[in-house]
């Protein structure tokens, strides 16, 4: 053997280990993604539950909406979707866009449920409370436990 097939560098051991050590940091990044993407979708989530029980306790025309959008485009300047009308309204075409760049929680989801589930889900709470609208009844969340439960909510400042 020479002294170069003897060097670390050559030596298959130590490739196969780089090897396997390259897919964990790839399988990490994957993982962080993933983890962000859902920590996201769970924030938008929880943001659209907060401003709904907000408005409740709020006049129309007070301009609660644009200013929760100037707060937010302030403080997080490089972020998307916080101007008022994204703040005001998302349409199921909207949400369904919306949930289309998480491609990473889609490919988990097909993976594991043969199905964009947690979309498909989004979509169908979205239609229920589209129809309890349009119909004058209450919407009953099948969330457990529901947005913004005393017992696991804030409590406000």
């Amino acid at each position: 053997m020479s002294a170069r097939q003897g060097n670390l560098i050559l030596n298959k051991e130590y490739k196969a280990w780089l090897a396997k050590l390259k897919q964990k940091v790839r399988n990490a990044q994957l993982k962080a993604a993933v983890k962000v993407n859902s920590e996201m979708l769970l924030f938008y989530w929880g943001l659209g539950a907060d401003m709904v029980e907000k408005q409740t306790r709020t006049k129309w025309g007070d301009g609660f909406l644009s200013q929760l959008s100037k707060d937010l485009m302030s403080e997080f300047p490089d972020m998307k979707g916080f101007s008022r009308r994204n703040l005001y309204a998302i349409h199921r075409d909207d949400a369904d866009y919306i949930l289309e760049t998480f491609p990473i929680v889609k490919r988990k989801d097909i993976a594991q449920f043969g199905e964009y589930r947690t979309k498909n889900l989004i979509l169908e709470i979205y239609d229920a409370m589209q129809q309890a609208k349009e119909s004058g009844r209450p919407y009953q969340t099948i969330l457990d436990p529901p947005p913004a439960d005393p017992q696991v909510a804030h409590s406000f400042r």
